[in-house]
């Protein structure tokens, strides 16, 4: 039977920057990494949309290593999944 890693990529916007986190869930347990955009003087907008580019970049980035795009909830949070390796 096919066994699965998971991983999830989340786009959020606060006062003063975008925060990017990916969540890779392992049978060993999760890895983490966080992602920092600052806000641009007077220009959240703008900060939404680098956020978002961003987020587009890193699930781009994973498909090409394997992980495939499983669900997208809300636009800004997405799953993925690739075959676990034998090793």
């Amino acid at each position: 039977m096919q066994k699965w890693e998971y991983c999830e990529v989340d786009a959020r916007y606060g006062d003063i920057a975008g925060i990017i986190t990916v969540v890779f869930h392992k049978p060993t347990g999760a890895d983490t990494q966080k992602y920092e955009l600052r806000k641009r003087t007077g220009m959240f907008r703008q900060t939404i949309e680098d956020t978002d580019e961003k987020a587009r970049e890193i699930v781009a980035q994973l498909g090409l290593e394997g992980w495939e795009l499983v669900n997208v909830e809300g636009g800004r949070m997405f799953r993925l999944k690739r075959p676990l390796s034998n090793s």
